[in-house]
């Protein structure tokens, strides 16, 4: 099966080793099963269409949710392969678009009837000003995750993205407006992650027990110690009292 592969554009300024070695290792996994691959770096429309009616490919696996450097304006490439009848592998527009915007997706959950944890958006405007501050003085009980809105494969995340004093927090923020436009603040429940695995070709949804321990004794102790500086104490000063 002759499949295309369109990954990263080197001329993307988010392009580096990692997303090289990406596009290598699921072109490899791929001929490994047999599959005739042809990867192509992300363009324009304009220009992938060029490349896919040349290649006629049987299939088409895109690693990039937008197309790239498009006059036009970035198109979902999905949408773009439905409606020019390509076969490809991954989520419908709709779902990808929704799944892209964390603010938006929580936004479905709420008018599903689904709660969510407290969250604001902080959103850095065309005109240089910051919308959104004033949801940092209300937030309360922390810890805080601070993440892109728009971003998937947990870009902008990193171990400072979990924020357990209001100082921290404001940090946080400012240095991931240099980044990125939307950011989501959302309370952080902390401790377990679950998976859900969403069947389409199944009637209903199921959802396997994937729980997985994470930064569990590490939070703890972050929340225990960013408690005591909250009430003027040093880590450890209960213990002591106990003694």
């Amino acid at each position: 099966m002759k499949t295309v592969l369109i990954g990263m554009s080197r001329s993307s300024e988010r392009y580096d080793e990692a997303a090289a070695q990406r596009i290598q290792t699921t072109s490899r996994a791929l001929r490994d099963g047999g599959i005739e691959v042809i990867p192509i770096e992300n363009s324009s429309e304009k220009s992938l269409e060029t490349r896919l009616s040349q290649i006629r490919p049987e299939l088409v696996f895109s690693t990039e949710y937008h197309t790239f450097e498009d006059p036009r304006g970035a198109t979902n490439i999905n949408g773009w392969l439905d409606a020019t009848g390509y076969s490809y592998i991954g989520s419908p527009e709709t779902v990808l678009e929704l799944v892209l915007s964390k603010a938006d997706l929580k936004a479905a959950w709420r008018r599903a009837g689904v709660r969510t944890p407290w969250s604001f958006l902080v959103k850095r405007l065309g005109n240089g000003s910051v919308a959104g501050w004033d949801g940092s003085s209300a937030a309360r009980e922390f810890p805080y995750i601070i993440k892109p809105s728009g971003e998937g494969n947990s870009r902008g995340i990193g171990e400072d993205s979990v924020v357990f004093t209001r100082q921290e927090m404001l940090a946080v923020i400012e240095n991931r407006l240099e980044m990125f436009d939307e950011l989501l603040v959302e309370r952080f429940l902390g401790c377990y992650e679950a998976g859900a695995v969403l069947d389409r070709h199944l009637d209903r949804p199921h959802a396997p027990p994937l729980h997985r321990p994470r930064h569990g004794a590490g939070l703890r102790r972050h929340q225990r110690e960013a408690h005591d500086r909250g009430r003027g104490e040093m880590p450890g000063d209960r213990r002591r009292d106990r003694e």
